[in-house]
């Protein structure tokens, strides 16, 4: 689709309650802090899935 925007990969789980660790893609990571729906797209490009950011941390280079 080219519709979307890549701003970063989801690159392990965290916690248990369904976090994960996101390497960001953007100069800003505020801009996770301001989104609330997501699609989320395999690495081959194939399958998507919407999501939903119900909250969003920076710790270091990455977000939680």
């Amino acid at each position: 689709r080219s519709d979307l925007i890549a701003l970063g990969v989801i690159r392990k789980p965290h916690g248990l309650r369904g976090e994960a660790s996101v390497e960001p893609w953007t100069e800003s990571a505020s801009r996770f802090e301001e989104l609330s729906a997501v699609t989320l797209v395999s690495p081959d490009g194939d399958q998507t899935l919407e999501a939903t950011i119900e909250s969003a941390v920076s710790i270091r280079a990455a977000l939680w």
